[in-house]
This record gives structure tokens, C-alpha cells and sequence, in this order.
């Protein structure tokens, strides 16, 4: 597409010499295509996330500079964490055996963005887990912070027509559980 930018993942490159970079032509479109290279430093750990402590800050220099955060967490442990990062960056949690736990990869179209990274999640072993984050597009500010998730709390009954009820949580991601008496083919609206 004329105007497109892109970026692929960085490489490892296997030995020494001359590489040849090809540019496939994939559209019919007449136009320019302008690359640049980096030489992207080592992944590196930049620091160990503590539970409802501060966050862990990097500035990441070139596209594709992956970086490192750890935490021990222990088995059925709730976690909940909250990021500000460059657009286009891939977050990855990974068990301590190095498998994948989760990932996602966000893609947003400009500056820095910031928010809730993963939904809850249950950490199914005790260990050091890993929170890699990969600035594959722009390079920026990395901020990232871990959350305990205390357990979901039920706060008892909601009255359709009746009161309002205030909600408290005590911690990022805790859910709140109300229940309410409904008949069949009415209808409900909460706000």
C-alpha cells in the first residue's frame, strides 16, 4: 500500500557476510519504499516486579529491543498487570519453565498508550515468571506494574426498581458479584 509502514521482528543473524534484504512487490501500486536497519542490543532484564509495588521502567532505544521483567508467583496466585508502552509492542508472560503463559500484541496508531494488560490470570505454578516486552514498531517509555487480585467478593442482592448499590473494590481486576430475582420476559437494564 503506498504510504504503508512496517517493521518486522529483529534477527539474530546465524555468521558472518554480506545478507540481501528483498522487497516483495505484493500490490499492483507504483511507488517508493524506504528501509532502515538497526543493530538491536541483547534482550536484557531490566528489572524484578514486586505485587502492588512500582512499576518497573525502561526506555527501549530501537524497534525490536526486547526486555525482560521478572516475579516469583506462586501456584493458583491471581495477577493482574498494567502497562504504559510505545505503540505497537508485543507483551509476553512466560511459566517459569519458559513456556508462554500468555501474550498479546497491542497496535495502536499514535504515541505511547497505557492500560490494563491482561484480564485476571491464575498463575499455575510456583516459580519465577518473565514479562518480555518487545517495542517491535517504535521505541519509547516502558512502565509496567503487578497487581495481586485479591478473590471476587459477593456483595449480596440488587432490587430491580429499588435502590442503588455502591460498589467498593479493594484492588485493580477484583469483580464484584451482585444477584437480583427476574421473571421470565422482563426486562432489565443496570446502569
Amino acid at each position: 500500500l503506498p504510504g504503508r509502514i512496517g517493521f518486522e521482528d529483529a534477527l539474530l543473524l546465524p555468521t558472518t557476510g554480506t545478507y540481501k534484504i528483498v522487497v516483495e512487490a505484493y500490490f499492483a501500486f507504483p511507488g517508493t519504499t524506504t528501509l532502515q536497519l538497526f543493530n538491536v542490543p541483547a534482550p536484557s532484564t531490566v528489572g524484578t516486579l514486586t505485587f502492588n509495588g512500582p512499576p518497573v521502567t525502561f526506555t527501549s532505544t530501537v524497534p525490536g529491543q526486547d526486555v525482560d521483567m521478572t516475579f516469583s508467583g506462586t501456584a493458583g496466585q491471581r495477577i493482574s498487570l498494567k502497562m504504559i508502552a510505545p505503540l505497537s509492542s508485543d507483551f509476553i508472560i512466560r511459566r517459569p519453565n519458559n513456556q508462554t503463559l500468555v501474550s498479546t500484541k497491542f497496535a495502536h496508531q499514535l504515541g505511547n498508550v497505557a492500560g490494563d494488560l491482561f484480564e485476571t490470570i491464575v498463575l499455575p505454578t510456583t516459580g519465577v515468571y518473565r514479562v518480555t516486552v518487545n517495542t517491535w514498531f517504535t521505541p519509547g517509555d516502558i512502565s509496567v506494574t503487578l497487581y495481586e487480585v485479591p478473590p471476587d467478593i459477593a456483595d449480596g442482592a440488587i432490587t430491580i426498581g429499588g435502590p442503588p448499590v455502591t460498589l467498593t473494590s479493594t484492588a485493580p481486576r477484583q469483580n464484584r458479584l451482585l444477584t437480583f430475582e427476574g421473571t421470565q420476559g422482563q426486562t432489565a437494564h443496570i446502569v
